[in-house]
């Protein structure tokens, strides 16, 4: 960790991303799309059933999912997400990196992010589309199973920016991920933040990702505590809700934390709030009660 103080450029304005699971794959040379039965191939022992479509100039290639769909409510019509896949390109502005320094304090799973981001001149970029209308835990199955499918499409990508969680992971990180899906989801896809408040006796905690479940992110501001029991804490938080598809309501509580362990005798309450740290956004504030910064 960097001692360096490190500021937000309240100048740009930074939005959320979206619902959509974007990825940015960085090579250090220009990497021509594999033949497309290559790629079928492997998207199908990933993510079942799929359906090729082009575009008029024939240069993203696009598949249609057919093992993941929903009826839409008073509609006999079924809705199947999308993939895409664009051609490799140069990255156009070098001089302006993918992640500023603020971000890349907070790539904790790939020491080697800021290399990555240097040795890479190239990039493709990844995306799905219209996966607001599925199940959360098909969400979760769908984007783990697509990052890890990219990985053995291109093995030439030294890493991935991945977007909502403004973070970068290298190809050796992903395809070396085991666990359920739900489990490599909370690695891959989420990024639970730790920031030092300057010139405050505080600490901030929060959660970035959780947008691609169409659900809030979550957030501590906190002082005299053991930020690694927080971090314990918003990840155990966000697995519950992720189990539950369902996030907390305004004024609902949560048990505590307590010399590292839950205490059901002490509740925190929960709140929306803007987020404190940037991408802006709406997060789910847990109010830590004596241990709580900041004015609530």
């Amino acid at each position: 960790m960097t001692d360096e103080i490190l500021k937000q450029d309240l100048d740009v304005e930074q939005k959320s991303s979206g619902s959509t699971f974007s990825l940015r794959l960085l090579f250090e040379k220009n990497c021509e799309l594999p033949d497309q039965s290559f790629i079928e191939k492997i998207f199908s022992q990933k993510l079942g059933t799929i359906e090729n479509f082009k575009d008029s100039e024939n240069k993203v290639m696009c598949f249609s999912l057919g093992d993941y769909s929903i009826e839409q409510p008073d509609s006999t019509e079924i809705i199947h997400p999308l993939i895409s896949i664009f051609p490799c390109q140069k990255i156009l502005d070098k001089e302006k990196p993918l992640l500023d320094n603020l971000a890349l304090s907070q790539c904790r799973q790939c020491p080697e992010a800021a290399e990555i981001l240097d040795s890479c001149e190239y990039e493709i970029f990844a995306t799905d589309l219209l996966t607001d209308v599925l199940y959360i835990r098909d969400k979760v199955s769908l984007k783990v199973n697509f990052l890890e499918a990219l990985m053995q499409v291109f093995p030439s990508c030294k890493g991935v920016h991945i977007m909502p969680a403004d973070k970068i992971l290298s190809r050796d990180y992903i395809l070396n991920t085991e666990g359920t899906d739900l489990e490599r989801f909370m690695d891959l896809v989420l990024n639970i933040r730790f920031f030092r408040i300057a010139e405050a006796d505080s600490m901030m905690v929060d959660s970035l990702g959780m947008i691609t479940l169409s659900m809030p992110d979550v957030q501590y501001h906190f002082h005299s505590m053991d930020p690694n029991d927080v971090v314990v804490h918003a990840y155990t938080i966000l697995k519950m809700m992720i189990e539950c598809e369902k996030p907390f309501a305004d004024g609902d509580s949560c048990d505590s934390i307590h010399d590292g362990e839950f205490d059901q005798n002490i509740q925190w309450f929960v709140q929306y709030e803007d987020s404190l740290i940037q991408p802006s956004r709406p997060v789910i504030d847990v109010n830590t009660g004596e241990f709580a910064a900041g004015d609530r």
